[in-house]
């Protein structure tokens, strides 16, 4: 009788002892989702859009825009490469945050000028609006700084651009 009850104290513990951890890991993901963490009722849960960059109504590019969770943005772009008026740029990084549908973002990235140009800092900032059915709509400002500024964003330069964009939610399916 002894032996029966040691056993089933064993197995209750070492079940406890290997389903605890998953609980544990997995308690936060039922509370907080794949929402934007600083929720001031955002109705956005993170992903990534595919969308058309457009100037005045003139296709430009194809960017995904990636809103992570905990707040991290990273953007590609197909013209990353460069054009006749401006220098090839790395991809973006930053952070963004919500309200509600609306998205507000900025993100860092460097131009790749060839040798003897000199290099820059582009901030690029987004506002956008997003649909229940993951259409994503809105306008997208880049301001360049030399290489040096210790801080990109403490100053508000006239944007160098301003482009508007629209896309949809990149679905697993």
């Amino acid at each position: 009788m002894k032996t029966r009850r040691n056993l089933v104290m064993l197995a209750v513990g070492a079940l406890s002892t290997f389903t605890m951890p998953v609980t544990m890991l997995n308690s936060g993901a039922a509370v907080a989702g794949d929402r934007q963490p600083r929720d001031r009722g955002c109705v956005i849960e993170s992903g990534s859009y595919i969308v058309v960059l457009e100037s005045g109504s003139v296709f430009d590019s194809r960017v995904v825009l990636s809103f992570q969770k905990g707040g991290t943005l990273a953007v590609i772009s197909s013209n990353q490469r460069g054009g006749t008026n401006f220098a090839p740029f790395s991809s973006k990084l930053g952070t963004w945050e919500c309200v509600g549908n609306q998205i507000t973002a900025r993100g860092i990235d460097f131009t790749l000028s060839p040798i003897g140009q000199e290099q820059q800092i582009g901030r690029v900032d987004y506002k956008a609006t997003v649909t229940p059915t993951g259409r994503i709509q809105g306008n997208v400002e880049v301001r360049f700084f030399p290489l040096t500024t210790p801080n990109p964003q403490a100053s508000n330069p006239p944007a160098a651009f301003t482009n508007t964009f629209r896309g949809r939610l990149i679905k697993a399916q």
